[in-house]
């Protein structure tokens, strides 16, 4: 179920439960609008029960791009895009802009510790967001020329998200959305092969990272709308040192996505 996955990933996700910190996004800032485009996405069971919740980018009118560890036992989402959500209680709130269905990337292998893991998913939406503009989405291969480049340090990337992961028996969280930028470490390694990226975590030249709750939400090429990955892991439960997501410009993530674009 997903309680059990979000427990789980917490050891390695950077989730931090113990503990309730100023902001989500680790070093960052609050949006101000920003990324209108970045959902909070409210998680629930066949039954209705809250099952937590990740961050998702719009990149369609009805389409919202996560990640698949945030669809396991997960029925169906409430989306919500107001940017400041701290009173509202999204477990239980009707005031919502759209249901999602949930849709993980076929050969999701439930664990976040192989290069491909293929930790993404689509929500699709029972109605169109019309007054938000979408993110795009990077084509194939627009990451690819980085793993060569010299000076990668020299390459940021921004994340966005909302406040920290709601679960038992800590109800703490944030729920406002944030950013930050990060430093690029690398395009290829032994824990994301050259599926994933792997960014900086700390607050060394102003620069942060993920924590949680941000699981899902998209990794933007420098201060641009264009999305190369998603949130999906971190190395430890303090919300510091590096950060890995998945990337979206890939051929195999690539066509799984577009299928659900008009």
């Amino acid at each position: 179920m997903i309680r059990r996955t979000l427990l789980a990933a917490a050891l390695v996700l950077g989730l931090s439960t113990t503990a309730a910190p100023a902001h989500a996004i680790n070093y960052g800032q609050v949006d101000n609008g920003a990324h209108p485009y970045v959902a909070l996405i409210a998680l629930f069971e066949e039954d209705g029960t809250y099952a937590g919740r990740c961050s998702g980018t719009l990149i369609d009118e009805d389409v919202v791009l996560s990640a698949a560890h945030c669809t396991d036992g997960v029925a169906y989402a409430h989306i919500f895009f107001d940017e400041d959500l701290r009173t509202v209680d999204v477990s239980t709130s009707t005031d919502f802009d759209a249901v999602g269905a949930p849709h993980a990337m076929p050969g999701w292998t439930g664990s976040l510790t192989t290069p491909d893991t293929r930790d993404l998913s689509v929500f699709t939406l029972d109605r169109a967001i019309t007054d938000i503009e979408p993110a795009q989405l990077a084509p194939v291969g627009y990451l690819d020329d980085l793993s060569t480049r010299r000076g990668q340090r020299d390459t940021y990337f921004t994340t966005v998200g909302y406040g920290l992961q709601q679960r038992k028996p800590y109800l703490i969280g944030d729920k406002i959305r944030m950013y930050a930028e990060s430093d690029l470490i690398s395009l290829n390694n032994a824990l994301v092969g050259d599926y994933g990226l792997q960014t900086t975590n700390n607050p060394g030249n102003d620069r942060g990272g993920n924590c949680s709750g941000d699981s899902g939400g998209p990794i933007l090429y420098r201060s641009t709308d264009i999305v190369v990955a998603v949130n999906s892991f971190g190395l430890n439960n303090t919300c510091k040192g590096n950060d890995f997501s998945y990337r979206v410009d890939t051929p195999e993530a690539y066509a799984f996505i577009s299928g659900f674009l008009d």
